[in-house]
């Protein structure tokens, strides 16, 4: 009898994704963890993180664990990955007993492929049942830069390397759309990445995407009308502010003169923040105003624009919610409404709300190098790039408020 051949990854690719052909160092790094290497990605936004990992896990026998910082984040994958027919459970705080029996009931089958846990429940207690059903050949850490304290750090992930001594067979992949080299190192260190792991890096350039910071002159809002005045009322993006109240008032503020918006906070309930996601992502809304608890893992294609209304508090956030904007490479705008006296301010929040010193240095060196961004008037395609390890050689990018002449200061 002829052996039934394995499918490749490009067969898995056709049968749940529909494409011919990966994108990037998809392949490269699928390869890698299918060799049995530890991996590393960095890729920019839009570039099918979750690919990497999916593809493999349903290659390889067991389980594969997802190590995700979000439930809102593991929520979205989730729900993609049931429409493609792929098994796969999310394990976090909000999972009731009904649920957990049903993920137990797999895993002892071994008829789940993919089980996204929250770091916190993977140190805890309740996790000993599942850990003691799982068959993991792959541990992939997503938005793995948050165990980094120059990122949106998360204490729990800087524990992750201790997952090795529970499953030592496994082999580890890190992926990020957020790395610059201090990031990288903590990575590396704080993930358990064997030494001769496998790096793979693309591009950070979104040549799609224009930038452009405008330097206020007038109240917030009038400057959004502006910008929106440029778009169709049923082009889709995402306005980001500093403030839950903000976000209201400001989306309050839209549906009254004729746009169809929604908030999005942390503070709303989980069945209205499922909704606003669920709305958004379907068209039935066209505006998010959202602060940043929105966005990581929103896998929207068509964000025409971003805007933030509000300056964030670093370069790498910045960076990593302009990228929602267009993941399908269609032409998109980023824009920045900046307020050179908001400086001062965050400078005063961080200093109250950071107890920590060294974590207080790296805060307020973020902060300057970010506003010395925004003030400046060099190329920000530019700035971007070189900021993320990568040289750009053109004198004009022709593509941001800098260098066609834009707002100054």
């Amino acid at each position: 009898m002829q052996a039934v051949a394995k499918p490749t990854p490009e067969d898995i690719l056709k049968k749940y994704w529909g494409y011919d052909s990966f994108r990037g160092i998809q392949k490269d790094v699928i390869q890698s963890v299918l060799s049995k290497k530890d991996t590393v990605a960095f890729a920019a936004t839009g570039d099918g993180k979750t690919v990497m990992f999916q593809v493999p896990a349903l290659m390889l026998p067991g389980t594969t664990l997802v190590i995700s910082p979000l439930k809102a984040l593991q929520k979205d994958q989730v729900d993609r990955c049931e429409l493609l027919g792929i098994p796969v459970a999310a394990l976090n705080s909000d999972v009731g007993v009904r649920v957990r029996k049903k993920i137990l009931k797999q895993l002892s089958d071994k008829t789940l492929k993919i089980l996204y846990v929250a770091p916190e429940t993977l140190f805890s207690a309740s996790f000993k049942p599942f850990q003691d059903l799982l068959d993991v050949r792959l541990i992939a850490i997503d938005e793995s830069h948050v165990c980094s304290a120059w990122s949106d750090f998360r204490p729990e992930y800087r524990r992750v390397h201790e997952i090795r001594e529970i499953f030592p067979d496994a082999r580890m992949l890190a992926v990020t759309a957020t790395a610059d080299e201090a990031i990288k190192n903590d990575i590396i260190k704080y993930m358990g990445i064997n030494p001769d792991y496998n790096l793979f890096v693309t591009s950070f350039d979104r040549p799609n995407i224009h930038y452009n910071i405008i330097h206020a002159t007038h109240q917030t809002s009038e400057h959004i009308l502006e910008i929106l005045s440029k778009y169709k009322k049923e082009d889709s993006g995402i306005i980001y502010c500093s403030s839950r109240e903000k976000t209201e008032k400001l989306s309050a503020f839209l549906n009254m003169v004729g746009y169809n918006s929604i908030p999005y906070h942390a503070g709303m309930k989980k069945s209205e923040k499922e909704k606003a996601q669920v709305d958004y992502l379907k068209g039935d809304v066209n505006i998010v105003v959202a602060t940043i608890a929105f966005g990581m893992g929103i896998d929207k294609p068509n964000v025409r624009w971003v805007i933030h209304a509000d300056p964030p508090n670093s370069f790498d956030e910045l960076v990593q919610q302009w990228g929602r904007a267009s993941r399908d490479g269609e032409h998109a705008d980023a824009y920045l409404i900046y307020i050179p006296q908001t400086l001062n301010s965050a400078l005063w929040l961080v200093s109250k709300t950071t107890p920590n010193p060294e974590r207080l240095r790296i805060k307020v060196e973020k902060l300057r190098n970010f506003h010395s961004f925004c003030r400046s008037r060099i190329c920000r395609r530019k700035q971007i790039l070189v900021y993320f390890g990568e040289t750009y050689s053109q004198a004009n990018c022709k593509s941001c408020d800098v260098c066609l002449g834009g707002s100054k200061k």
